[in-house]
C-alpha cells in the first residue's frame, strides 16, 4: 500500500522537488499518478470509505527505493455530508468553514465551495484533487493557481496549446480512451483484431500521450461529483494507458537522483538473500559434527556481527533523523521570522475602502514592533487618502497613525462575543468617517476572527452584500478565513435582519419583555475532571456585555456531577432578569490542592438576543454545533443537548422613542450602497 508509514520508512525526497528540477517523462507522470490513485483507492475501498480531503502534490513523497508514498492523513474523515433544501444558511456556513479548515484552496472541489449546489460532499472530492495533481504533473502549474472560487465552481481551466502533425488522430484517441476499458481489451485480445487494436493504441498514445492525460482531467475535473470516475475506473484507465505505452507501473520512478542511502534497497537485498541461502545449505549437514563450544563460539560471533550491523544501521538512520530534525527546526525558525519578523501582518483590501490587517495577540513581544512597523509602512505606501485604524486587540499599537480608535473586543476563547449594539454603533462610526471624503478608507486590525467579524458586519451594514454568507464569501476571495464560532454567525444574522427589514416590520418583530433565566440543563454530563468521569460546573451570565450573575460562590458549594450516577446537569440560575444580548458561559471548577486555589476551565458558552426570541417559548435548546467551545469534542459527545429554561413576561415595556437601541436606529436612506467602494464597477 503506497502510504508513508512513519519515520522508519526512509524518505529521500518529494514529488514537488522532482518537478522543480524539470519536466517529467510520461513514465514518471504515470507512475506517480498511479501511486497516488492506488493509495486513494484503498482508502475509498474501506467500509466506510475514508476521504483524504487534503490530496495535493505536496503530500506525495518518494522513498529511498524510488516509490511514491502518500502522507498527511490528519484531515481524513469517513463522513459524507449531503446538503439539501432544508439546510439553513448557518448550517451551510459551518460546513464551508469545516471544509476550509481541512482542505487546500487550489485543490478544493466545487461541492466544497458552493454549499447551495446541494452536491454530496464525500470521497469524490479526492478524485477532483487527483485531477489537479495530474494537471500539475503534466504542465508544472496548477489548473486553478489563483484559487478563484468562480473558476473552480464552473471547472474553468485551460490546457496548454500543443500543436503536432498528428492532430487528426485526436478523435480516434478520445474514442479509444472512452470506449476501451481493461475488461473490454481482454475480450478484444481473444479475437483476431487484437493486434490491430493494440497497434492503434500504441501508435496514437506514443504520438499523443498528453491527450490521453487531458482526458483523465475531463473525467476527474467534473462539476457534479456524481459524474466523476470512481477510483476503480480511474486506476483501470491508468493501467490501460500504461499497457499501451509499455510502462511497468510496479517499478520505481526512474531517473531520480536519490541519496546514497537508497542503494540499500537493491544491494542490501541482493546481499541478504545469497547469505541466507548459503547459510541454509552449509549449516544443515554440519550441525551434528559441531561441538558445544564451537556452537557457542559461532553463535557469539554471529550475534556480535548482527549487533554490529544493527548498530551501524541505527547510526546511519539516527544521523538521517537528526539531520531532518535540524532542517525542520531551521525551517520553523525561518517561518516564524518571515511571518512575524520580516513580512509582518497580512494586509487585505476587501474593497478599496475597507482593509483588514490581522495582528494576532500571540505574536512575540520582541517581534510585535517590527511587525506593526511593517504593516504601517505597507499601508502608507498603498494609501491614496486618509484612513482611520480600528484596533480590536487588547494590545496597544505603538506607531503613530494620526486617526486611531482602540476598541478591544473580548479575547478569543473567552466565551464572550461582541454585542450587536456594539457592532452596529462601530459600523455607524466607520460610515460617518467614510462619508466625510471619498478617498477616506477604514483599516481594521487585531485578532483575525475579530477583523473578519467586523468586516463582514460592515459589508452587511452598508448593504454591499445581501446576507452574511455572501459577506464571508467576498472576504474568502481575498484571503483564507479562520473558523468563526457559532455566536459570531448568530450576530451576523441579527445584523442582516436589522438592515434588511423595513423599520415598521422590525418594530413589530422585536419586543422589550423581561426575560427571566431559571435554570440550565446539560445532558449527558460533560467529562471535564481529570479522570473524565464528570464535571463540577458553574455558570456566569452576561447581559449587554455586563456580568449580572454567577452561580459560583465557593468551591465547596459547587456540586459535582459524576457518571453513571448523574445523567443530567441542572444548574439553577436564580431567576435572574436579563435583556439585550445574553450570554451564558459555563466553566468547570478544578481545585489545585498544593496552591489551594480554584482554576476555571471553559466548557462552552451559549448566546441569544432577548429582544428577538419568541415570547411564547419556555426553553431555548442548543446542540453541540450551536455552542462556542474548545475543539476537543470528546469531552461532550455528539448527542450533547443544552436547554435554557426561561420565563418571559406578557407585558411589553416598549423602547425609548427618543433614545432607541442600535437595533432600531438604523437609517438605510442615510447610507449609500457604494460607501465601501470607490467606483461603481468595483463590485
Amino acid at each position: 500500500m503506497p502510504y508513508s508509514n512513519g519515520i522508519t520508512n526512509t524518505i529521500s525526497g518529494s514529488v514537488i522537488e522532482l518537478i522543480q528540477k524539470g519536466p517529467l517523462s510520461i513514465g514518471q507522470v504515470l507512475k506517480i499518478f498511479y501511486a497516488a490513485c492506488s493509495a486513494i483507492k484503498q482508502m475509498h475501498a474501506r467500509k466506510p470509505s475514508i476521504t483524504h480531503r487534503d490530496m495535493k502534490i505536496e503530500n506525495l513523497l518518494i522513498d529511498a527505493c524510488g516509490y511514491v508514498k502518500l502522507c498527511d492523513f490528519g484531515s481524513a474523515t469517513t463522513e459524507v455530508v449531503t446538503p439539501d433544501e432544508t439546510w439553513s444558511a448557518l448550517q451551510r456556513a459551518k460546513l464551508e468553514e469545516e471544509l476550509a479548515r481541512h482542505t487546500t484552496p487550489m485543490y478544493r472541489a466545487p461541492e466544497s465551495l458552493d454549499m447551495y449546489s446541494n452536491f454530496p460532499v464525500g470521497p469524490a472530492q479526492d478524485i477532483w484533487a487527483l485531477g489537479c495533481v495530474l494537471y500539475y504533473l503534466c504542465y508544472r502549474k496548477h489548473p486553478f493557481e489563483d484559487s478563484a472560487k468562480l473558476r473552480i465552481i464552473n471547472a474553468k481551466y485551460s490546457l496548454p496549446d500543443i500543436e503536432t502533425e498528428y492532430a487528426l488522430l485526436n478523435p480516434l484517441i478520445r474514442w479509444l480512451y472512452f470506449s476501451l476499458t481493461l475488461k473490454l481489451r481482454v475480450f478484444i485480445e481473444s479475437i483476431c483484431i487484437s493486434g490491430l487494436i493494440k497497434m492503434i493504441i500504441y501508435i496514437t498514445s506514443r504520438v499523443y500521450s498528453l491527450d490521453f492525460l487531458s482526458l483523465f482531467l475531463e473525467a476527474t475535473l467534473r462539476i457534479d461529483p456524481r459524474e466523476r470516475l470512481n477510483m476503480e475506473d480511474l486506476c483501470e484507465r491508468v493501467e490501460v494507458l500504461a499497457t499501451a505505452l509499455s510502462i511497468d507501473l510496479l517499478k520505481p520512478v526512474e531517473n531520480l537522483e536519490l541519496p546514497q542511502l537508497s542503494t540499500s534497497c537493491s544491494s542490501g537485498l541482493s546481499q541478504v538473500e545469497p547469505s541466507l541461502n548459503e547459510r541454509g545449505k552449509s549449516s544443515k549437514p554440519n550441525i551434528s559434527k559441531r561441538s558445544p563450544s564451537t556452537l557457542r563460539k559461532n553463535d557469539y560471533e554471529q550475534t556480535a556481527q548482527q549487533a554490529s550491523a544493527v548498530l551501524g544501521a541505527i547510526k546511519g538512520q539516527s544521523m538521517s533523523w537528526f539531520k531532518n530534525i535540524k532542517d525542520k527546526t531551521a525551517a520553523v525558525a525561518q517561518t516564524v521570522q518571515s511571518t512575524y519578523g520580516n513580512r509582518g501582518p497580512d494586509v487585505t483590501f476587501v474593497t478599496s475602502r475597507l482593509v483588514i490587517a490581522p495582528l494576532a495577540d500571540c505574536i512575540p513581544e520582541a517581534l510585535i514592533a517590527q511587525a506593526e512597523e511593517t504593516m504601517r509602512a505597507h499601508i502608507m505606501d498603498q494609501a491614496r487618502g486618509q484612513f482611520t485604524i480600528y484596533n480590536l486587540s487588547n494590545r496597544h499599537l505603538r506607531c503613530d497613525y494620526g486617526h486611531l480608535i482602540e476598541t478591544p473586543l473580548p479575547a478569543v476563547g473567552s466565551g464572550l462575543t461582541p454585542t450587536v449594539n456594539f457592532l452596529l454603533n462601530l459600523c455607524r462610526n466607520m460610515v460617518l468617517f467614510l462619508k466625510q471624503k471619498e478617498t477616506n478608507f477604514i483599516l481594521v486590525t487585531g485578532p483575525e476572527v475579530h477583523c473578519l467579524l467586523v468586516a463582514a458586519t460592515l459589508l452587511l451594514y452598508a448593504r454591499l452584500v445581501p446576507r452574511p454568507l455572501a459577506a464571508l464569501e467576498l472576504i474568502c476571495t481575498k484571503r483564507q478565513p479562520p473558523n468563526l464560532p457559532p455566536s459570531y454567525h448568530r450576530q451576523l444574522d441579527i445584523v442582516k435582519t436589522v438592515v434588511s427589514m423595513d423599520s415598521s416590520d422590525l418594530c413589530a418583530m422585536v419586543h422589550n419583555r423581561r426575560v427571566v433565566l431559571q435554570s440550565l440543563l446539560i445532558s449527558p454530563v460533560p467529562l471535564f475532571n481529570r479522570v473524565r468521569s464528570g464535571c463540577r460546573p458553574f455558570a456566569d451570565v452576561y447581559a449587554g456585555g455586563t456580568k449580572v450573575w454567577s452561580t459560583y460562590k465557593s468551591y465547596e458549594e459547587l456540586k459535582s456531577f459524576e457518571v453513571p450516577e448523574s445523567f443530567l446537569v441542572d444548574l439553577p440560575l436564580g431567576d435572574i432578569p436579563v435583556g439585550d444580548d445574553v450570554q451564558v458561559i459555563v466553566y468547570h471548577a478544578r481545585l489545585t490542592k498544593m496552591q489551594n486555589r480554584m482554576q476555571q476551565h471553559l466548557m462552552f458558552s451559549l448566546s441569544f438576543h432577548a429582544n428577538f426570541i419568541d415570547p411564547n417559548i419556555h426553553m431555548l435548546e442548543f446542540n453541540l454545533g450551536d455552542l462556542d467551545r474548545q475543539s476537543d469534542d470528546s469531552r461532550f459527545g455528539v448527542s450533547l443537548r443544552v436547554g435554557l429554561q426561561l420565563k418571559i413576561d406578557e407585558l411589553d415595556r416598549g423602547f425609548n422613542v427618543r433614545d432607541p437601541p442600535a437595533i432600531l436606529s438604523y437609517e438605510p436612506k442615510a447610507i449609500s450602497k457604494m460607501v465601501l467602494v470607490s467606483e461603481p464597477d468595483e463590485f
